[in-house]
């Protein structure tokens, strides 16, 4: 059984000595808390797989990403990353549900993150057709309650992105580089909630939005 707190602790514990020694020396309790949280994935995908039948053929490793920071172009990140995640597809589909958790920092969320210019030109051609259903999605009365619309609208581009007019109806979502929501969770209700509960709710209404993203691109 997953035990968040003990997670929660080690991660804290990471994000302040984030040295190769540390972590030689707390092995132990990385593979500790590691293999509770694969755990918790493979539970995850066993429910989530309910409702998306292609989640049935999806491993757990290929939804969690390495501690280990990719430091080739950006030599200064930390060596690790203080967090644990699942992103159930993330070797299946561009748009994919997410669950993030790190000691302040925890979320639940979904969509496509800073996509390349081609799957984001075939995003903008999606809603340049049929935004309306988009604006459905993002309205419906349960999706804006819990995540409250999308977010980084601050990266937006400032005019009308090459062949949209400034006076398109939906000219505020084709200038997004972004779709994607969040909804941050604090470190008490990491520990106190049932998370696969959480996962499951959270999963099923972001799913019309990632739905909606993936039949774009494909």
């Amino acid at each position: 059984m997953l035990n968040t707190k003990l997670v929660l602790e080690f991660l804290r514990d990471l994000s302040s000595n984030n040295s190769k020694q540390w972590m030689e020396q707390n092995r132990n309790r990385y593979t500790e808390v590691r293999n509770m949280w694969m755990t918790e994935v493979e539970m995850f995908l066993r429910s989530l797989a309910i409702f998306d039948e292609r989640l049935e053929m999806v491993q757990a490793k290929d939804t969690v990403h390495r501690i280990n920071n990719n430091r080739r172009f950006q030599p200064d990140k930390p060596l690790y990353k203080d967090n644990f995640t699942f992103t159930p597809f993330m070797k299946i589909a561009p748009a994919s549900f997410h669950l993030s958790i790190s000691p302040g920092n925890s979320f639940v969320g979904g969509g496509l993150y800073r996509p390349p210019s081609d799957i984001l030109a075939k995003v903008r051609g999606r809603i340049d057709r049929d935004g309306e259903l988009l604006e459905e999605i993002l309205n419906e009365s349960e999706f804006s309650s819990f995540y409250g619309g999308l977010g980084l609208q601050e990266e937006a581009l400032k005019s009308a992105p090459l062949g949209y007019a400034k006076a398109h109806p939906h000219i505020d979502k084709l200038r997004m580089k972004s779709f994607v929501v969040m909804k941050r969770l604090s470190d008490r209700v990491v520990i106190e909630t049932d998370l696969l509960e959480l996962v499951e709710n959270s999963f099923l209404i972001s799913k019309p939005l990632i739905d909606y993203l993936n039949l774009a691109i494909d």
